[in-house]
Order: C-alpha cells, then structure tokens, then sequence
C-alpha cells in the first residue's frame, strides 16, 4: 500500500471570550478566604476583609429588588450573585446579565469626571438595574446569548502530502440575542428607579452635557449608541444617556422606559428606532432633534451671564485630556502637575514640571496620576502610584522623587494610600487610606511609617484630598456625604472636627494658602465649579474664578499666584490666574433651572411614592444579622452560543458552550460541530483557578474524511475510496502569574494523527484496511510571556506602545511513520516508525512605537525565529509563509528546521473615530498600513542573500455590530518580490490576499 503522510492542519477554535490568548490571566489570590450571605433572592460572596461592605450590600440589594423589579415587570429566573472585592485598589462595578452575577469593588468612587453620592447605593442599583432592564430585553432564554456565523477560506497552494493548504480567510460574527444601544442601556441603569435618589443629575454631570453643547460637540444619535471614544467621550456617553432617558420619561412618562425593554425583546427588533417609534410616536432622529433644541436652548440661556464676564486665567496645556493636580513649589516659580498631551485617557498621565519664568516644561516621571506635595526646600515631591505586591494585588503606595538625583524612592507597602501631603514643619505625611469601602486620613513619619490615625470612619465614609496647614496644627479635607461633599478642618493634636462648608452643594480639594491666612477650593455654589476662599473658619467667601466648565483644584503660590485645573469641553486644562482681583458673586449666576426646563431637574423628596420612602430615607450604619457561611463551588448554568460555519467550502453546524464557577474558580468551555461528511471538530478546555497557578487540561479532536483513488494492485488501475483522517491531542499543564507584566506556562501534551480508508468493494472483493497512526507526538512545553501592552478596549485597530514577547522550549519525543513492513513471521504489515526527539526554540517579538509627528501614526516591529535542533522529516518544520509570515508567499512555500522572519509596519488613520450607523453597523475607525516582509525558513547555515521580501498594504476596519459587538475587518495584499521553489512548484512575483473578520485585529 502506498505511504500517505496527509496532515490535518489547522483546527481553528473561535473563542468569542478569549479571541486572543496574548493577554496573561487574572491571578487568582488563593491567600484569599471565601464567604457566602444567603437572603431571599441574593447571595452575596466575600472575601475575608471585606465583610463590612458585604452586608451593607446585602441589605441594599433586598432594598431594591421589588421596585426595580416592579418597575420592568420581569424577575431574574433565580438567584442574583453578588461579588464584592477588596484586593484592588479599583473602584467599579459590572453586571453579567446572563451570569446572574454582579460584581463590586469596594474603595469608594473618585473619578475625576463624576461627582460623588453614596457608592455602595448608587452601584448596587445602578448594576441591579442593568440586570433586569437588560434581561427583560433579552429575545432568548439566558442559555443562548447569541448565534455565531463563521467561515474558513484556505489557500489553493499546498504540499501534496497536506488536505488542505493554510487559511487567509478567517471569519467570525456574532448574532447577540440582546440589542440594545449605549445610551439607553447605561441612561436606564442610572435613571434606576423615579425618585429613588441613589443617583442624580449632579454638577459634574451637567459640566459634561452644558460644555459639549456650547462647543456644538455633543454626540450625534449614533455616537450615543456606542463606547470606543476616549475617556471623556465614554463617559459623555453615560451622561447623554442619562440625560436622553429622563427627557422621554418626562414627556412620554417613567412607564416608556421599562417599555423599551419589552420592545427590543421581540426577535426580529435589531435596532432601536422601531422600539422608541412604537412607544413615544417618535424615531429615535425625530426624538433626538427635539431633545438637542432644548438642550442647547437650556445651557444657552442659562451661561449668558456668565460668558460676559468670565474669568478664567491662561491655559498653559492646551493640549490633552487629563492634565491635573497642579502644585507650586515653595518658591513659586515652579509648577508640578500631571499631564499629557495624549486625547485619549485621563489616567495616562506623567509627571510635569513648568518653569514660570522660561514658559518651559520637563517631563519628569512617567505613570503618576496623584496629588502633588514638594518638601520645604523643593527639590523633592511626594505623590502616589499603584505597586503590585507579593499577592499580585495592586495597591497604592507613596512615593518620592528627588529631583536632584533623578532617583525614585517607594516609601510605603501595601498601605492603600492616596491624596499625600507633606509637613514641613513637623515632617510627617498625611494621606487617605481605603479598607473595605471607608476612607480615613493616616499620618505618617518622613520614612512612611504610620504613627496615627486621625479618623476611625468604619461606615463607608469617604475622604478626599487633605492639606496640612503651615503649621502642623490643622488638616483640611473633603468628606462625601449621600450626595457631594463638605469640606472639614481637624485638629491634628485632639482630633476634633470643624464644619467649614456644609451645604447640599458640593465643596472639595481645599488647599490652605502659603501665609496660612486663607482656604481655597472648588465649590459648585451656582452649578457649576468654581474657585473659592474662605478664612480658616469659614467665614469671608470669595469667588476667584468665572468659568463655563468647571475650576477644580487650586493651589496659590508664595506671590498669590494660583494656579487650578480648568475643565473645558476638550478636558481638564492647567490654567494660571495672576495677580487674581475678587469677582462680584453676582456675576457667576448660573440662571436657575427650572425655570427653563423643569424635566432636567431631579426629583424632590416630597414627590415620591409611598413603597420608595423606606429605602430613600436609609441608614447603613446599622445591617440586619445575616447568617455567614464559608462559601462552597456555586454552579453556573451551561450557556450554549448555536454556530454556522462554512469550512473549505462545507457548510457545518454545531455550538460552543459555556459554564463555570460563579468564582471563576473553574470553568469549562468547548465545542462541537460536523457537516454533512461527517468531519467533526470537538474541543473542551477545563481550567482549575483556585490554586496561585492556573490548572488546565484541554482536549482536541478533529476528523476530515476524503475521497481519494489509489493503486489497489501493482501496475493496475485505480479505484475510489473514502479516507478518514483523525487528528487527537491533548494538553495537560498550569500558567504560572509571576506579576502583571510576565507570566510562565509550563504544559505536557499528546498528539495522534490516524487515517484509515474505509472499506470497499473492488473486483468483486471486499477490502478492508486497519489504522494507519502515522504520527504519536509527547512534548514537554515550557513559555514566557512578557506582556507591556497598554490595556486598551478592543478592537485595538493601531497601538502606538506597548512590548509583546513569548519565548518557548518544547522537548518533543516524536514517532512519524515512514512505511509498512511485511518482515515478520505472519507477513503480516506492521507499521515502521522513525524517533524525531528533538528540542525547539520558539521566539515571538511585537514591538510597537509611536512616531513624532503625529500621535495616531504608528511603526510596529514584529519578529518571529525558531530553530529545531537536529535534521527531522518536513512534516516538522517551521512555515515562514501566508497569514503568519511572509504574506508575498504561500503559507507552505517557504519551509526549514530554522527561520528568521521580520514584519514591519507603518499605520496611519484614513479617519480615526467616524461613529456614523449602516445596518447593524456602527462604524468607528479605518486605518490603511503599509509593510515590509523580510525573511526565510531553512536547513542550511544561515545567509541573507536567501531571505525573501514582500511588501503591500493592510487596510483595518473597526466597528460595532449591533451597538455594543466590537467588529474588526482586516484586509490585506502583500507582494513577493522574489521566486521560490518547493516541490517543484515556483511562487513569488504575485499579489496574494488575506481577509479576517474577528473581534480584534491580529498582529
């Protein structure tokens, strides 16, 4: 019988979880003890230190769940899982719908671009509400969130002994069986329930609608249905959704909302004009229209005096979103902040110095976001960064840095502390430390050492940005109550506590002045922020600034100069007021609101219904007795995601599926699907996570089956037969997290490819073949992973930053077949196998750099080597062609037991954020790139006049399907400039083509 060596290539699985597997997995914190809260519809999962925050949860949730659940007429078909973590020092909150699960971080909400209410209310409802708003719009039970369409195209070229030659069309796009755009899904989760008053249109919500409409840059009606902006675009998402739901609730009654979700629960409604057409009479243009001219009629009118007479200094950064915390040195003539010209996140900031008198600015330290505090003689500053500690949690820690030495010193471990400042006089720090959801204001000694605590909060108290006072006797802060904050002064020495601002309004980042005569903050007394001073009891209020936006932390400098944080339609601005003249109070008058359009107000007290008074008028303070039990696996249900997929041109059914532990202690996900000649495809992965390394065991199996004519007999003709081939494998090993940037993974795998033809009848007789394994592979894998890439929202269509690089040992102990043999004593044909053990060296390296001239272009490096030790069959080799390699060739064109190949690419945007809606689309960014291909597989010694080269152009497409689905289409045509011959068949000087259509794109 004649040897076939036919190879299975390519088993792709489609995994819409973990599209790529580039990103390194959450650690785990096994140091972590687990506990359950069980109440009539709730349970509530702790970790040890968080237990505070739990129960407050708990009590919450029961709170809320008949009006929320009254409100949509629709209850969750079992019980809500709350998980609350404190082993970050992150604030948020997130609500998996189909999971019945909802998360919380415990530290308090201090983002920048949000004012402050009463976290633990406001998230818990505002996630509860997302559960059952979008629940009720789901068109399908919880177990089939959405359908996949995929599709495997495969190069014509291929080695005679391959099925199939290697893919360059890879595709697949999902059918979410909930639709609902961005604006509605975030604006009913924080209209939440009329009159519950756990979330309100604040000031800072106002200043993000009211200077978004004067600049004529509020979102369009298609910009509102979709994320993928920058962080100051996203969150005006979350405000015009906000603002957009109270307006049709207004008009059109709070019944119109939950309304909504019964309309886009009926199958066939994929958008939302059909929706708010058949509930308000209105499309969604129409309604849109008529909600921007009262907006923009509303702010208009309401600023007038104000634009008149505005005083708001210089804006000495008129570039970037996020430049913040401006702090004087002591003698004035130098102004730290953080900063950066970037347009894209507010976190993303450095550490700035600006030189009044030169107008000249040095980038000091790069990744600090925090409070400023320079010692006496200015050559250091203190500020705050998050450090990952020996439990891989990241906590902030206080710094310092000497400007003299250029030298970085962490002062603290693990302290969780913010807002530092420093005194001169008794040279002690003081800052805010957060556990298990409350602030309270800590001292410590020059070395970082604690030496007291000056607040004993334990009630979810919030505390924010202290300043000393010249000397040593006082501290100045901010404290948040249900809705904004006061400002306070302790006396350091007895502790006590004084009222200095406390008003419904919101008063915050009081910093005391150089001769210790005067407080200045910023207070939003009209509506809107601005910079304010009192005496150091409160008395003698002056208005320093008048602005459209909002002045936020001010410092003075030793000649009165201040300096603050401006916000403007385009972000926060530095800004310096010299010589600042006291404005008449009068001129600031934000005109009242409600006399111009009382819908945009929020709902008084007085007008709340009987059922809600109860649970507005709430003390947390106290928590009912809960039962605490230790917690125990709790069992997802199996979510199952139907597929159609078309693979080399056969049309295939099948599903993936999905379960797993409520802790992600463990889950499994897997997947089947067959066509009509019977090739199967099914794979399962289990992943253990309760130990520090993650556990996995996944499981391959694939089959194709052929019809292929062979030589029966010697010298006589052909006949027909159906071959089959099998390809198992398995993966047995743990991923080893050695911190947030590196991580190891160590694995042992089997691999056994089989073909057997089938029988069949030939001149009368009936011939029947055993299996043929013609490949048993055991390997021993060990990989690094550094992974610097920014974490950025998907699709990520151009980095212009960021390191990728794995490196892999594989011991491989393989046996290959080469023929059969007769030399035995029942001449019967026994399978001869050759050892191929071997070692190989993998290396992949993604390097990507931003260009000067402009901050959207980009040059990314890509190298890709490997090397196999000893000679081996070619059914071993590394392929530097196709998809992977170099694109000018065919995958299988170019092959050697080495290989070096290098892609380099320039990216640039045809437009960078173009959010306009076709069909189910929502397009986002197109970005065309232009490349270089260089390099070669080989046995010999190593030689560049060998390598190969192609260049051509890369053209990425990025969008949303159905509002919330990211979308990224990649086309590319590459061009090989050289000839190659392999197996007697020459490739090169032609176009060739790759198409892939994914959740993100693939470098």
């Amino acid at each position: 019988m004649k040897k076939l060596k036919l190879i299975l290539i390519f088993g792709i699985i489609f995994n819409f979880n973990q599209v790529f597997s580039q990103i390194l997995p959450e650690y785990t914190h096994p140091e972590l003890d687990w506990y359950t809260i069980q109440t009539e519809h709730f349970k509530v999962h702790y970790h040890n230190g968080a237990e505070r925050t739990a129960r407050i949860v708990a009590k919450i949730a029961e709170d809320i769940y008949a009006p929320v659940t009254t409100m949509y007429d629709w209850e969750p078909d079992g019980i809500v899982h709350f998980i609350i973590k404190d082993y970050e020092d992150n604030s948020n909150g997130g609500a998996f719908y189909y999971d019945n699960k909802v998360e919380i971080w415990a530290p308090q909400m201090t983002f920048i671009l949000r004012g402050t209410n009463d976290w633990l209310r406001n998230v818990v409802t505002h996630e509860f509400s997302h559960m059952i708003s979008l629940g009720a719009a789901r068109k399908l039970p919880r177990k089939i969130p959405a359908f996949y369409m995929q599709m495997i195209g495969y190069e014509e070229e291929k080695r005679p002994d391959v099925l199939y030659g290697y893919p360059n069309i890879i595709a697949s796009y999902p059918l979410p069986m909930t639709v609902i755009p961005m604006w509605l899904a975030e604006g009913m989760a924080q209209f939440q329930v009329p009159g519950l008053d756990y979330d309100r249109w604040d000031s800072h919500r106002d200043m993000l609608m009211r200077t978004a409409v004067l600049n004529k840059e509020l979102h369009s009606f298609t910009e509102m249905g979709v994320f993928g902006k920058n962080s100051l675009g996203n969150e005006r998402t979350y405000n015009s959704g906000y603002a957009f739901v109270r307006y049709i609730a207004h008009n059109y009654g709070a019944e119109s909302i939950p309304a909504f979700s019964k309309e886009l629960s009926k199958f066939f409604h994929f958008g939302i004009n059909g929706a708010l057409k058949n509930v308000t009479g209105f499309s969604g243009t129409e309604l849109y229209g008529q909600w921007c001219k009262q907006i923009t009629e509303y702010y208009t009118k309401r600023v007038e005096k104000i634009r008149e007479h505005e005083i708001s200094g210089e804006n000495i950064t008129p570039k970037g979103i996020g430049n913040v915390y401006p702090k004087w040195s002591p003698d004035g003539k130098t102004l730290a902040f953080c900063g950066s010209e970037s347009q894209q996140y507010l976190s993303f900031t450095n550490l700035k110095l600006y030189n009044l008198e030169k107008k000249k600015f040095d980038k000091i330290k790069i990744g600090v976001n925090s409070q400023l505090a320079w010692d006496a003689k200015g050559n250091q500053l203190y500020y705050v960064k998050r450090k990952e500690n020996k439990n891989h949690s990241n906590f902030f820690d206080l710094y310092k840095y000497d400007l003299t030495g250029k030298k970085e010193k962490k002062l603290t471990s693990s302290l969780r502390s913010v807002d530092p400042d420093w005194s001169a006089e008794l040279r002690q720090f003081v800052c805010v430390v957060q556990k298990d959801g409350t602030d309270n204001l800590v001292v410590l000694d020059e070395n970082g050492d604690k030496v007291k605590n000056l607040t004993n909060y334990k009630n979810s108290q919030g505390v924010y940005s202290p300043r000393w006072s010249k000397d040593g006797q006082f501290i100045v802060f901010s404290q948040s109550r249900k809705h904004g904050r006061d400002i306070k002064k302790i006396n350091v020495e007895t502790g006590e506590i004084f009222n200095l601002i406390n008003d419904q309004n919101d008063a915050r980042d009081p910093v005391i002045s150089p001769d210790g005569k005067r407080i200045y903050f910023s207070w939003d007394r009209t509506g809107i922020f601005n910079i304010y001073s009192m005496d150091m009891n409160g008395q003698d209020i002056k208005l320093w600034t008048n602005v459209t936006g909002g002045a936020f932390m001010p410092d003075v400098s030793v000649d009165g100069t201040l300096a603050y944080s401006n916000f403007k339609h385009d972000g926060y601005k530095v800004n310096i007021l010299e010589n600042p003249v006291e404005i008449d109070q009068r001129l600031a008058e934000y005109v009242n609101a409600s006399d111009i359009a009382p819908e945009l107000q929020n709902i008084k007290l007085a007008e709340l219904p009987e059922n809600l008074k109860s649970v507005t008028n709430y003390n947390d303070f106290t928590t009912p007795s809960y039962d605490t039990t230790k917690y125990g696996m709790e069992y997802s249900q199996v979510s199952f995601y139907p597929r159609v997929m078309v693979d080399s041109n056969q049309v295939k059914l099948g599903s993936y599926f999905f379960m797993g532990d409520i802790l992600d202690k463990y889950n499994v996900f897997g997947g089947a699907a067959v066509n009509s000649r019977k090739d199967i495809d099914v794979f399962t992965s289990f992943r253990y996570n309760k130990l520090g390394p993650s556990l996995f065991l996944e499981l391959y199996g694939f089959t194709r089956n052929i019809e292929q004519s062979i030589e029966v007999i010697e010298n006589y003709k052909k006949a027909p037969v159906d071959i089959r081939f099998s390809i198992l494998e398995a993966y047995l090993g743990s991923d080893f997290y050695i911190n947030k940037s590196n991580g190891l993974k160590i694995s042992l795998s089997h691999h056994r490819s089989t073909s057997k033809i089938k029988d069949f009848f030939f001149q009368g007789v009936t011939w029947r073949s055993p299996s043929n394994t013609y490949f048993v592979g055991n390997h021993v894998s060990f990989q690094y992973t550094l992974d610097q890439l920014p974490g950025l929202p998907y699709p990520v269509t151009n980095r212009t930053a960021g390191r990728y690089l794995t490196f892999t040992y594989t011991r491989e102990f393989n046996k290959f077949f080469e023929d059969f043999a007769t030399d035995n004593e029942y001449n019967s044909p026994q399978e001869v196998y050759t050892d191929y053990n071997y070692n190989r060296f993998e290396l992949e390296w993604r390097e990507y750099l931003p260009v000067p001239w402009h901050h959207h272009h980009s040059f990314a490096m890509n190298l890709h080597a490997g090397v196999v030790d000893r000679s081996v069959d070619s059914f071993f080799n590394f392929f530097a062609g196709g998809m992977p390699g170099l694109r000018g060739y065919p995958f299988y064109s170019i092959e050697g037991r080495k290989m070096l190949v290098g892609r380099f690419t320039y990216r640039f945007p045809i437009f960078d954020q173009m959010q306009k809606s076709f069909l189910q689309f929502t397009t986002d960014k197109l970005y065309l790139g232009a490349f270089f291909d260089y390099g070669n597989a080989f046995d010999k010694d190593f030689s560049f006049s060998d390598f190969k080269k192609d260049a051509g152009l890369s053209l990425r497409f990025s969008a949303f399907s159905f509002f919330g689905m990211p979308t990224a289409f990649q086309f590319e045509s590459a061009y090989g400039f050289d000839k190659v011959t392999n197996e007697g068949q020459i490739y090169g000087e032609e176009w060739r083509h790759y198409v892939t259509l994914l959740f993100d794109f693939i470098d």
